[in-house]
């Protein structure tokens, strides 16, 4: 895995999409920086993990974000989502 730190002194931002029980989320918390921020995205909190201080988690769609998201995450993680998504012609 990359290493995946400050960029220029800017902590970097990290999302998961349908992240469910956040087990990726955790995984990388304990591999990054803690000026690192990472967030998780699911159309449910049900399933969310209690977050760490650097974590933030949010009930959305991964189709319907917020504009304050738009390009503004490092990395992406979207593990499997091909099964959620469905096309609609």
């Amino acid at each position: 895995m990359a290493t995946i730190t400050e960029q220029g002194g800017i902590p970097q931002l990290n999302a998961s999409t349908g992240t469910g029980t956040g087990i990726w989320l955790l995984d990388m918390a304990k591999s990054v920086p803690s000026s690192v921020t990472l967030v998780g995205v699911d159309i449910q909190s049900r399933l969310f993990p209690p977050a760490q201080p650097n974590m933030k988690f949010f009930v959305g769609s991964t189709f319907d974000l917020p504009t304050e998201m738009d390009c503004t995450f490092a990395l992406v993680h979207q593990r499997l989502m091909v099964a959620a998504f469905s096309y609609e012609g």
